[in-house]
């Protein structure tokens, strides 16, 4: 089947105000500033050693992590990145965000990891407060074990 010149161009016309709507957004200098501020943000946002077993299985019950992912997750945790080491962000939400992304390029599964990006895209906006109520259920986990 030949598309008409009339949808060719009406398709045209709508992949290029999407990239024209994309780079508008992203070349605003208040946006991008948005976005570093969520990075700096989330590298703030501590957590103590000993919780971060209990704060992969509590994102585990969040966002439906297989027993996979979590080692996965934790593996990816304690080896880290030479980056993250050398600027102290690894006991952080964008410690724990990037081993979840981190594992999500080591799975099979194209829609898995997907999903495992996406994931990492939710904690990075989660905010302060997401992140303490996670932390406090962390700390309940640890307690009870």
């Amino acid at each position: 089947m030949e598309l008409s010149k009339a949808t060719r161009e009406a398709d045209d016309a709508a992949l290029w105000g999407t990239v024209k709507d994309v780079v508008r957004h992203f070349a605003n200098p208040e946006n991008t500033a948005a976005r570093i501020q969520l990075y700096k943000d989330a590298a703030e946002d501590r957590i103590a050693g000993e919780l971060v077993e209990p704060m992969i299985e509590v994102l585990s019950d969040d966002f439906g992590f297989t027993e996979a992912d979590r080692k996965g997750i934790l593996a990816a945790f304690i080896q880290g990145d030479e980056q993250l080491h050398k600027h102290d962000t690894n006991l952080t939400r964008y410690g724990i965000l990037n081993a979840v992304t981190a594992h999500a390029k080591t799975v099979d599964s194209y829609d898995r990891a997907h999903e495992l990006e996406v994931v990492g895209g939710k904690l990075l906006t989660l905010g302060a407060r997401g992140w303490e109520t996670r932390v406090a259920r962390s700390r309940k986990l640890a307690e009870a074990a």
